[in-house]
């Protein structure tokens, strides 16, 4: 089997030739039938974990982290349910936006799935941590 490519070509005018910018490749091409034949595809589990990361935003990656290492469910037994929940959240939002200030965090909640589903203003944290944040 000969291979088969698609490229992108440009005639040159000095050596008056047809020059090859860009290949590329398309298959094989099969002698019996003339039909182009795919090469090997590339392997499954790439594909799909490369999807995964490509639609999976960072919010959603650390709420799987800490539900799998069970960061949730120890926040919870120490803290309650809604403390455990404003904590969470508080800690998503400082890694997800490389420690940004706290009086951001409520507009950043709108557009990012959270473990404490209200909006989490400055006032809700200094009471959280009964000082000013």
């Amino acid at each position: 089997m000969s291979t088969s490519t698609s490229g992108h070509t440009q005639y040159d005018r000095e050596t008056q030739e047809t020059v090859t910018l860009k290949n590329k490749l398309l298959g094989k091409l099969d002698p019996e039938t003339g039909e182009i034949v795919p090469t090997r595809p590339k392997s499954k589990s790439k594909k799909e974990s490369s999807a995964f990361i490509e639609h999976a935003c960072l919010a959603d990656i650390l709420d799987l982290v800490a539900r799998e290492t069970g960061i949730d469910k120890g926040l919870e037994s120490a803290f309650g349910t809604a403390a455990a929940q404003k904590i969470a959240t508080i800690a998503r939002y400082l890694i997800a936006t490389d420690g940004a200030a706290i009086p951001r965090m409520e507009a950043w909640q709108v557009g990012h799935p959270t473990p404490y589903e209200e909006g989490l203003g400055e006032s809700a944290c200094n009471g959280l941590f009964g000082r000013a944040v």
